[in-house]
């Protein structure tokens, strides 16, 4: 079972680190993205002094419970030094890729899963491009701390039990909670482990096994209550649409079932999925479910007479614990959620090459090994095609659309990805093709008038803000770019009547009574604009621009 020499785990080792990093060295060129980059590193000051420690523990960030990950963050914006250049931080993602990978490599061992099964499940859960999107993006790499504390763990739990240094899964264990919520899968895993390996249920509940379960339940549920205590909620705690159980454990089959494709389809891996929230009704819903639920059935089954497959079809359900919203709640796919439970299709595929590798004769193995080579180059080859593409937003969101052509969201974000650049001539048409696979779409419509505008196309730059505002009106900054718009084009008069009579409603936003200034400056009302300025001055001082529009006013009068 686990027969080979030091020599040859060495070896094995070097090989697992070897799929781990190679395929996403592309990863060194890639840049921030607009989204997660930003938020969390560039404009979450926190994380840019670890002085700021202490207060990680205390506070959330973005509805999530990780002072450890913020801390990480710390260390490498402030101690290391890396600020707002990329490349330090992906170098620190891409050893975390590689810590999880070995950590998993060493946890089957300790499982004694059988050597040649163990290091091809360890080669796909390190090279297959269903984990760029954890990978490849320097925030969400970021989360692999926890990932690769969690392994660690794991793998320090089921060692031998009577080395001395056992019980350091402990304080490992807690470092991946406080890193990442994924920590807490520890606890169901381990159960499901302990019952597939115990002879019977006297020895599960024995002493040596028993003692260490206890403390992982204290360990987890400690966890919780603090998370709960400084969040206010045990989840995420985003508000979304109430929809009934059925639906949603329908929908989360569905979610399940679509991540076992990708596991089994590598190419048609990509950034943004349309996997929409299944009701009762649908065909496709019940019929994942019952998919699922063979599978389920099919563990119990294996229970003794195939323990490894049982194991392998637990890791996949209970690391999508998590993500498994089944309340009323509205369920979210992201390829980077299956980063650990792709382990265990990757136990079933080490499973598969084991077998072959112990039936087969001379000429049969080198057929096998032959077409695993080639399912391995067409990992290494979607990987680090997949890698590259995270260069920049344009670059990602071009091949994300080109993928899915019918997605409006991904075509909105090439866009964006050309005003980055400063090129709003290319962004438009982008915009314009969003509009028209969703026509209910609002953000590519707002983005359509900043084009316009950016371009001195303010005709077109008016229509398409005055459209956004009838889908939402609510937005004030359209508000306030729409009455700019008006006065440019030279209908001041009807921008300053309608923002005076909105400014008699006592929630009259700050922001349109600066727009209702320059109106009134734009024909040449400097006693207005003079005295609506000194009001707005008045609670915003430190506003330069609307200081220097006030001293404009008062020179005219």
């Amino acid at each position: 079972m686990t027969g080979w020499t030091k020599r040859q785990v060495a070896l094995a080792i070097a090989w697992v680190l070897l799929w781990a990093v190679v395929p996403y060295l592309g990863k060194l060129h890639n840049g921030f993205l607009l989204w997660d980059d930003k938020r969390f590193i560039h404009e979450a000051e926190p994380i840019h002094s670890l002085g700021n420690l202490p207060q990680f523990f205390r506070m959330g960030q973005d509805g999530l419970y990780r002072p450890l990950r913020m801390a990480l963050y710390a260390v490498s914006y402030d101690t290391l030094g890396f600020g707002t250049r990329p490349l330090g931080y992906e170098i620190v993602g891409l050893l975390l890729q590689a810590a999880c990978a070995l950590f998993f490599f060493l946890l089957l061992r300790a499982l004694k899963c059988p050597d040649v099964a163990a290091l091809a499940a360890a080669t796909v859960f390190a090279a297959h491009p269903i984990h760029v999107e954890r990978v490849a993006g320097i925030t969400a790499s970021y989360d692999l701390l926890g990932d690769a504390l969690l392994l660690w763990a794991l793998f320090l739990y089921f060692r031998r039990r009577d080395a001395r240094t056992y019980w350091l899964w402990v304080p490992v264990l807690l470092a991946s909670v406080l890193s990442s919520e994924m920590g807490a899968v520890f606890l169901p895993l381990v159960i499901c482990l302990e019952a597939v390996r115990a002879r019977n249920w006297r020895e599960l509940f024995a002493r040596p096994r028993l003692a260490p379960l206890l403390a992982a339940v204290a360990l987890v549920a400690g966890y919780l209550a603090v998370r709960a205590l400084v969040l206010g909620h045990v989840d995420r705690g985003f508000p979304r649409p109430a929809e009934g159980f059925l639906d949603n454990l329908l929908t989360v089959s569905t979610f399940h079932a679509h991540y076992l494709k990708l596991f089994l389809l590598p190419w048609q891996t990509n950034y943004f999925h349309r996997a929409p929230v299944v009701t009762a009704n649908s065909l496709t819903g019940w019929l994942c479910f019952g998919a699922l639920l063979t599978l389920l059935l099919a563990a119990l089954v294996w229970f003794r007479r195939r323990p490894w497959a049982t194991i392998g079809i637990a890791w996949f359900f209970v690391m999508l614990l998590p993500f498994s919203q089944i309340l009323p709640n509205y369920p979210a796919f992201q390829e980077r959620y299956a980063y650990l439970p792709l382990g265990g299709f990757a136990i079933f595929l080490g499973l598969l090459a084991d077998y072959l590798w112990r039936r087969l004769r001379r000429r049969g193995r080198v057929v096998a090994i032959l077409v695993g080579a080639c399912y391995l180059a067409i990992l290494f080859q979607q990987t680090s095609a997949y890698t590259n593409a995270f260069a920049d937003d344009l670059t990602l969101w071009t091949r994300t659309a080109a993928r899915d052509p019918l997605q409006a969201g991904a075509w909105n974000n090439v866009g964006i990805g050309w005003m980055e650049k400063g090129d709003y001539a290319a962004a438009i048409p982008n915009f314009l093709t969003a509009m028209k696979l969703d026509a209910k779409f609002q953000i590519p419509v707002r983005n359509l008038a900043l084009c316009y505008r950016q371009l001195d196309r303010k005709s077109e730059a008016y229509e398409a803000i005055l459209r956004y505002l009838e889908m939402n009106p609510a937005d004030v900054g359209a508000a306030d770019l729409y009455y700019r718009l008006t006065v440019e084009l030279g209908n001041a008069a009807d921008a300053i009547a309608e923002l005076a009579a909105q400014r008699k409603n006592p929630a009259f936003p700050d922001r349109l009574l600066l727009t209702l200034a320059v109106a009134h400056l734009s024909v040449a009302h400097y006693a207005e604009a003079a005295e609506i300025l000194k009001d707005y001055t008045a609670r915003h001082p430190a506003d330069e621009a609307a200081q220097a529009l006030l001293r404009q006013a008062l020179q005219f009068h």
